[in-house]
């Protein structure tokens, strides 16, 4: 008996059956998760773009099939000389304010 091709031919089956039920699921249900921000962006009625965190934001997105959050920060943000935001001083404030 031939073994081999007729073990093919069940993971051939078996993959073509997970492919078909991945692909039934929703767009939100392969959305849930925890995503990497690559950028933001808000498209205006007139076309134009506007970037708030600028062109390198950093930080995830987190969706749950009914709700998202997000935490974004500008990436090009100056460093504070203690290596502490919650020490800073008044200047270091402002610069990223």
């Amino acid at each position: 008996m031939h073994r081999k091709p007729i073990i093919a031919a069940m993971a051939l089956v078996l993959s073509l059956f997970m492919n078909a039920a991945a692909m039934a699921e929703s767009a939100a249900d392969q959305f849930i998760g925890t995503w990497t921000l690559v950028s933001i962006r808000y498209v205006r009625s007139d076309g134009s773009v506007i970037q708030p965190f600028g062109p390198n934001v950093k930080g995830v997105l987190v969706f749950d099939g009914k709700q998202f959050s997000t935490q974004a920060i500008a990436a090009n943000l100056p460093k504070f000389v203690s290596n502490n935001r919650m020490r800073g001083r008044p200047k270091e404030y402002e610069a990223i304010s």
